[in-house]
Protein backbone atom coordinates (compact mmCIF):
# COMPACT_ATOMS: atom_id res chain seq x y z
CA UNK A 1 0.00 0.00 0.00
CA UNK A 2 1.69 3.09 -0.62
CA UNK A 3 0.70 5.60 1.92
CA UNK A 4 1.34 9.51 1.19
CA UNK A 5 0.58 11.87 3.89
CA UNK A 6 -0.66 14.79 2.40
CA UNK A 7 0.69 18.07 2.98
CA UNK A 8 -2.47 19.40 3.58
CA UNK A 9 -3.65 17.47 6.04
CA UNK A 10 -0.44 18.76 8.04
CA UNK A 11 -1.27 21.97 8.03
CA UNK A 12 -4.28 21.27 9.58
CA UNK A 13 -2.53 19.14 12.29
CA UNK A 14 -0.10 22.51 12.89
CA UNK A 15 -3.24 25.22 12.99
CA UNK A 16 -5.35 23.52 15.20
CA UNK A 17 -2.90 22.34 16.82
CA UNK A 18 -1.89 26.27 17.60
CA UNK A 19 -5.49 26.68 18.21
CA UNK A 20 -5.73 24.40 21.43
CA UNK A 21 -2.51 25.26 22.63
CA UNK A 22 -4.06 28.85 22.83
CA UNK A 23 -7.37 27.77 24.52
CA UNK A 24 -6.86 25.07 26.49
CA UNK A 25 -4.42 26.90 28.78
CA UNK A 26 -7.75 29.21 30.54
CA UNK A 27 -10.54 26.51 30.79
CA UNK A 28 -7.75 24.25 31.86
CA UNK A 29 -7.47 26.89 34.62
CA UNK A 30 -10.97 27.97 35.26
CA UNK A 31 -11.28 24.18 35.70
CA UNK A 32 -8.43 23.35 38.16
CA UNK A 33 -6.74 21.64 36.20
CA UNK A 34 -3.18 23.24 37.53
CA UNK A 35 -0.61 21.30 35.93
CA UNK A 36 -2.40 21.37 32.65
CA UNK A 37 -2.97 25.07 32.54
CA UNK A 38 1.10 25.36 33.40
CA UNK A 39 2.50 23.13 31.32
CA UNK A 40 0.58 24.82 28.34
CA UNK A 41 1.05 28.54 29.60
CA UNK A 42 4.60 27.64 29.20
CA UNK A 43 4.28 25.88 25.73
CA UNK A 44 2.84 28.91 24.57
CA UNK A 45 5.67 31.31 26.60
CA UNK A 46 8.18 31.13 23.50
CA UNK A 47 5.95 32.00 21.27
CA UNK A 48 4.32 35.60 23.01
CA UNK A 49 4.82 38.33 25.31
CA UNK A 50 1.46 37.40 26.66
CA UNK A 51 0.99 40.26 28.39
CA UNK A 52 -2.50 40.37 29.99
CA UNK A 53 -3.21 43.98 28.90
CA UNK A 54 -3.23 42.66 25.22
CA UNK A 55 -4.88 39.48 25.48
CA UNK A 56 -8.28 38.41 25.67
CA UNK A 57 -9.39 36.30 28.79
CA UNK A 58 -11.88 32.83 29.36
CA UNK A 59 -14.32 34.24 32.81
CA UNK A 60 -15.91 31.95 35.20
CA UNK A 61 -19.16 33.48 34.06
CA UNK A 62 -18.73 31.88 30.47
CA UNK A 63 -17.72 35.61 28.45
CA UNK A 64 -14.73 35.87 26.67
CA UNK A 65 -13.46 39.24 26.02
CA UNK A 66 -11.11 42.06 27.02
CA UNK A 67 -9.32 40.87 29.93
CA UNK A 68 -9.13 44.48 31.32
CA UNK A 69 -11.74 47.18 31.09
CA UNK A 70 -11.41 49.58 28.40
CA UNK A 71 -9.85 52.45 28.98
CA UNK A 72 -12.93 55.15 29.70
CA UNK A 73 -14.07 52.19 32.32
CA UNK A 74 -10.48 52.24 34.02
CA UNK A 75 -10.63 55.67 34.76
CA UNK A 76 -14.47 54.50 36.79
CA UNK A 77 -13.42 50.92 38.31
CA UNK A 78 -9.54 50.86 38.45
CA UNK A 79 -9.74 50.21 41.81
CA UNK A 80 -12.20 47.20 41.45
CA UNK A 81 -9.95 44.52 39.98
CA UNK A 82 -6.38 43.22 40.76
CA UNK A 83 -4.31 41.38 38.48
CA UNK A 84 -2.06 38.42 40.31
CA UNK A 85 -0.11 35.61 38.80
CA UNK A 86 -0.39 31.96 40.76
CA UNK A 87 1.15 29.11 41.19
CA UNK A 88 -1.31 27.25 39.20
CA UNK A 89 -0.28 28.67 36.07
CA UNK A 90 2.99 30.13 37.33
CA UNK A 91 6.02 30.97 34.06
CA UNK A 92 8.65 28.91 32.69
CA UNK A 93 11.30 31.01 34.48
CA UNK A 94 9.36 30.33 38.01
CA UNK A 95 9.79 33.89 38.88
CA UNK A 96 6.96 33.83 41.28
CA UNK A 97 5.83 31.70 43.23
CA UNK A 98 2.30 31.52 45.28
CA UNK A 99 0.38 34.68 44.41
CA UNK A 100 1.67 37.94 43.48
CA UNK A 101 -0.94 41.26 43.02
CA UNK A 102 -0.08 44.48 41.49
CA UNK A 103 -2.47 47.51 40.19
CA UNK A 104 -2.87 48.19 36.60
CA UNK A 105 -0.36 50.62 36.08
CA UNK A 106 1.51 47.58 36.06
CA UNK A 107 0.00 45.75 33.65
CA UNK A 108 3.15 44.70 30.61
CA UNK A 109 5.82 44.51 33.25
CA UNK A 110 4.67 40.92 34.35
CA UNK A 111 3.12 38.25 32.44
CA UNK A 112 -0.13 37.31 34.93
CA UNK A 113 -2.39 34.75 33.76
CA UNK A 114 -5.59 35.90 35.91
CA UNK A 115 -7.77 38.57 36.45
CA UNK A 116 -10.13 39.23 39.50
CA UNK A 117 -12.88 41.32 40.01
CA UNK A 118 -14.52 42.50 43.55
CA UNK A 119 -17.63 40.92 42.24
CA UNK A 120 -16.96 37.19 41.73
CA UNK A 121 -15.98 37.49 38.57
CA UNK A 122 -12.55 36.20 37.56
CA UNK A 123 -10.96 34.85 34.38
CA UNK A 124 -7.65 33.39 33.10
CA UNK A 125 -5.96 34.81 29.59
CA UNK A 126 -5.52 32.78 26.70
CA UNK A 127 -1.91 31.43 25.80
CA UNK A 128 -1.26 34.01 23.16
CA UNK A 129 -2.05 37.58 22.98
CA UNK A 130 -5.06 38.93 21.06
CA UNK A 131 -2.98 39.93 17.69
CA UNK A 132 -1.43 35.90 18.03
CA UNK A 133 -4.87 34.71 19.06
CA UNK A 134 -6.58 36.35 15.75
CA UNK A 135 -3.75 34.99 13.33
CA UNK A 136 -4.22 31.53 14.54
CA UNK A 137 -7.83 32.36 13.63
CA UNK A 138 -6.62 33.69 10.21
CA UNK A 139 -5.30 30.33 9.65
CA UNK A 140 -7.49 28.06 10.28
CA UNK A 141 -10.25 29.81 8.21
CA UNK A 142 -8.34 30.28 5.02
CA UNK A 143 -8.53 26.97 3.81
CA UNK A 144 -12.35 27.70 3.90
CA UNK A 145 -12.27 30.61 2.42
CA UNK A 146 -9.71 28.65 -0.50
CA UNK A 147 -12.30 26.07 -1.01
CA UNK A 148 -14.87 28.90 -1.60
CA UNK A 149 -12.74 30.03 -4.48
CA UNK A 150 -11.00 27.42 -5.50
CA UNK A 151 -12.52 26.92 -8.94
CA UNK A 152 -11.56 30.72 -10.01
CA UNK A 153 -7.70 30.16 -8.53
CA UNK A 154 -5.72 29.45 -11.68
CA UNK A 155 -2.30 29.64 -9.68
CA UNK A 156 -0.39 30.01 -6.50
CA UNK A 157 -0.23 33.54 -5.39
CA UNK A 158 2.82 35.72 -5.22
CA UNK A 159 4.29 35.74 -2.35
CA UNK A 160 3.83 39.78 -2.67
CA UNK A 161 -0.10 38.18 -1.80
CA UNK A 162 1.03 37.65 1.48
CA UNK A 163 2.81 40.72 2.37
CA UNK A 164 -0.25 42.97 1.50
CA UNK A 165 -1.94 40.94 4.14
CA UNK A 166 0.54 41.49 6.64
CA UNK A 167 0.58 45.31 6.16
CA UNK A 168 -2.18 46.41 8.45
CA UNK A 169 -0.38 44.40 11.43
CA UNK A 170 2.69 46.35 10.68
CA UNK A 171 1.42 49.91 10.15
CA UNK A 172 -0.66 49.13 14.01
CA UNK A 173 2.31 47.22 15.94
CA UNK A 174 5.19 50.09 14.77
CA UNK A 175 2.87 52.68 15.63
CA UNK A 176 1.94 51.66 18.97
CA UNK A 177 5.40 51.09 19.16
CA UNK A 178 6.55 54.26 18.41
CA UNK A 179 4.12 55.76 20.54
CA UNK A 180 1.97 57.37 17.91
CA UNK A 181 -1.09 55.30 19.52
CA UNK A 182 -2.24 52.99 21.86
CA UNK A 183 -3.91 50.07 19.82
CA UNK A 184 -6.59 48.31 21.12
CA UNK A 185 -7.46 44.20 20.75
CA UNK A 186 -9.92 45.10 18.75
CA UNK A 187 -7.76 46.57 16.45
CA UNK A 188 -4.94 43.45 17.02
CA UNK A 189 -7.84 41.28 16.09
CA UNK A 190 -8.77 42.66 12.85
CA UNK A 191 -5.49 43.11 11.57
CA UNK A 192 -4.14 40.02 13.53
CA UNK A 193 -7.29 38.19 11.30
CA UNK A 194 -6.04 39.87 7.79
CA UNK A 195 -2.67 38.84 8.42
CA UNK A 196 -3.63 35.47 9.51
CA UNK A 197 -5.82 34.97 6.36
CA UNK A 198 -2.99 36.07 3.39
CA UNK A 199 -0.29 33.69 5.43
CA UNK A 200 -2.82 31.01 5.80
CA UNK A 201 -4.17 31.65 2.14
CA UNK A 202 -1.05 32.25 0.68
CA UNK A 203 0.48 28.86 2.15
CA UNK A 204 -2.04 26.70 2.02
CA UNK A 205 -2.86 27.08 -2.03
CA UNK A 206 1.19 26.10 -2.12
CA UNK A 207 0.42 22.96 -0.37
CA UNK A 208 -2.31 22.44 -2.88
CA UNK A 209 -0.46 22.67 -5.22
CA UNK A 210 2.60 20.35 -4.35
CA UNK A 211 -0.31 17.61 -3.64
CA UNK A 212 -1.38 17.60 -6.56
CA UNK A 213 2.04 17.27 -8.61
CA UNK A 214 2.80 14.55 -5.92
CA UNK A 215 -0.55 12.74 -7.05
CA UNK A 216 0.01 12.90 -10.61
CA UNK A 217 3.69 11.09 -10.28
Amino acid sequence: MNFKIKLIHLYFVLTFGLFFMMIIPPIAALLEQNLIAEIFYNLNEPLCHQYIGRSFCVFNNGMVGDCEPSNEVNAIVSTEFNYYLSSKSKLAADKFDGEYFYNRNLVGLHRAEKIEYNNDIYGYKFGVCSRDTAIYLGLIFAPLIYFILSKKIKSTPHILFAVLFLIPMGIDGLGQLLGFWESTNVMRLITGLIAGFGIGFFLYSILVDIDKKREMK
